[in-house]
Formats: C-alpha cells, structure tokens, sequence
C-alpha cells in the first residue's frame, strides 16, 4: 500500500463516525426543542396570566373611580336633602292683593335701602362729650 493512499475501509469508518456524530447532535437538537417548547409554554402562560391580572387591575381601578364618583354625588344629594330638612321653615310671604286703580308693578315695588347706615360707623373725638373723656 502507498503511503497516503485512502482505502474503502477508512472511507467506510469515516462514514460511520459522521453518521455517529450526526445521530448524536440530531438527538442533542431534538432534547433543545423540546425545552425550548415547554419554555415557550411556560412563558406563554406567565403573559397570559400578565394579561389577566393587568385586565383585573384596571378594571378594578375603574370600578374605583366610578364608585368615587358615585358615592361623591350620593353624598352631595344627602348633604343638599339633610340641609333642606334642618333648615328652619319660613312662614309663606303673602302679598297683598293689589288695590284697584293702582299699577301691578307698582304695588310690588320695595322701599328703596338708604345708601348710608342708620347709625354712625365711628366716632368723632370731637363728638364725644368731654366728660366721658375723663
């Protein structure tokens, strides 16, 4: 045999080492997928459940907002009612009816408010008398 020379016989277990070789990284490749299937999985539910929680929480956070809003007006209608109801009754204002030969319009008139008070504000030193000074 020359040296160097290649046989049929170191073909062939060449050839069943690469076959070898091949079967192992195909089984490796297969044991991959299927981590890689159940993390998807995994991952899959983990966003699914993300998603739920998330739709409670704004829902909730709705609710929430709503119920303010409610329970707000609900307050203010018993507020309004309560106050209507502790507040001391007037006695009907009864107008009386117009004389004949008089104006409608000028029976109703009110008496005009004078502009200053009827009293005075303050006091003058010099319309104090002097025996109160002393």
């Amino acid at each position: 045999m020359i040296p160097g020379s290649v046989t049929i016989a170191d073909l062939y277990r060449e050839l069943v080492g690469m076959r070898s070789d091949l079967t192992r990284v195909l089984a490796h490749q297969e044991a991959t997928d299927l981590i890689n299937r159940g993390a998807d999985l995994i991952h899959a539910d983990h966003e699914s459940r993300l998603r739920m929680l998330e739709r409670f929480r704004y829902t909730l956070a709705g609710l929430a907002v709503i119920g303010g809003a409610v329970s707000g007006y609900v307050g203010y209608l018993v507020g309004h009612f309560a106050h209507l109801s502790l507040r001391p009754r007037r006695p009907a204002v009864v107008i009386p009816a117009p004389v004949e030969g008089q104006d409608r319009h000028q029976h109703q008139q009110r008496q005009p408010q004078p502009s200053h008070p009827p009293y005075p504000l303050r006091a003058e030193i010099s319309d104090v008398p002097r025996e109160t000074l002393r």
